[in-house]
């Protein structure tokens, strides 16, 4: 409710009429907001699988390595993860906002399966959708009910489903 034109503008350096030219409506400018956020998201995701390309794979570190990013995150940046679960919730109730959270989900999948592909799943694919749920989960609960060691209970629950969806191989 504290997004107006005025604030963003001043935190922009620019007029408030160069925002409302730009951006008619509040929900025209939350609406962006998302979607940038999501965009960023789905770099920092496909940069962070094509790393995995890079290194020989591990998989306790792709374990420590997810949940560390993850939880750094929503330490440092949780407004940008209550952002993500906003749009997950208007992609629901509007078509137009839908292909983005759309994009933001097929990254998580494509770097979710390319570990779990490494790590010699029978259906990475499968799993990868369980690890995206999975963490979604997580990082809502997280946001709603603060932990004091997110990073360690993510860890463990990252940790338990990875073993025992690759030893269904």
């Amino acid at each position: 409710q504290s997004v107006r034109h005025r604030a963003v503008a001043e935190a922009a350096g620019v007029s408030p009429s160069a925002v409302a030219y730009h951006f008619p409506s509040r929900d025209d400018l939350l609406r962006e907001a998302l979607r940038q956020a999501a965009r960023e998201e789905v770099e920092r995701l496909d940069r962070a699988a094509l790393g995995l390309l890079r290194e020989a794979f591990d998989t306790e570190r792709w374990i420590d390595g997810l949940a560390a990013g993850i939880a750094e995150q929503v330490r440092e940046r949780p407004v940008r993860w209550l952002a993500s679960y906003e749009l997950q919730l208007a992609s629901a109730r509007k078509p137009e906002v839908r292909a983005t959270m759309v994009d933001v989900r097929e990254a998580y999948l494509r770097a979710f399966e390319l570990g779990f592909r490494a790590a010699k799943s029978r259906d990475p694919e499968l799993h990868g959708r369980i690890l995206v749920d999975l963490v979604t989960g997580a990082v809502l609960k997280q946001l709603a009910y603060p932990q004091e060691d997110f990073e360690g209970t993510l860890r463990n629950l990252v940790a338990e489903t990875v073993h025992a969806l690759v030893a269904l191989a």
